[in-house]
């Protein structure tokens, strides 16, 4: 039998589309501890790279944050933890835009943590990565960055749950991440 207390995990969100109301109701009626949301997919990636491309202060799921702007009284006074993904390729803008809408409402204590380390689009585009031969592609192991005839983009690296278990253990209320596994959100709070 596990010493742990039981928690209850609900999820708002499996790609950008999804209810846009889905986090309220969850907050104030699902009877959860934590609310994880995953907003990402490559194309999410992609589309959040060119809007970063013109507009650099953006760059993460906008609608992440309209969903915490509608719930975050009962987010807090329900004392509810909540892990996403959504900060895509601008992690530090999405954490930096939650933590001024805690401050707005008063929420001061709130502790909101950025998980980095996945966004490599500095790399992957960079005269260094393409000639370092080490990124191969994952389907053809004998194809490589600076073989390929595209010029990459952008880049995102899966991370793990550890950075997102650490963030909690530390005391965060919101844990903002990038790209991180699709089940990092649910593994790190276990």
């Amino acid at each position: 039998m596990s010493s742990k207390p039981s928690l209850r995990i609900g999820n708002v969100s499996g790609a950008t589309g999804d209810n846009p109301h889905a986090m309220v109701r969850m907050a104030t009626s699902g009877h959860v501890d934590i609310i994880t949301g995953d907003w990402l997919s490559e194309m999410n990636i992609a589309w959040n790279a060119i809007v970063k491309r013109d507009f650099p202060e953006l760059g993460y799921e906008a609608g992440f944050l309209t969903q915490l702007e509608e719930s975050i009284d009962a987010i807090v006074s329900n004392k509810i933890k909540v892990i996403t993904n959504a900060g895509a390729l601008n992690t530090v803008a999405l954490t930096e835009k939650v933590r001024e809408l805690c401050d707005s409402r008063g929420y001061n204590n709130i502790v909101v943590a950025s998980i980095l380390g996945d966004d490599v689009s500095d790399f992957v585009t960079s005269t260094q990565g393409k000639g370092t031969g080490k990124l191969m592609h994952l389907d053809y192991e004998d194809v490589f960055l600076e073989d390929w005839e595209l010029e990459p983009y952008c880049g995102a690296a899966y991370i793990g749950a550890a950075g997102i278990r650490k963030a909690l253990d530390e005391g965060a209320d919101i844990v903002i991440c990038g790209r991180v596994t699709d089940a990092s959100p649910v593994i790190g709070v276990s």
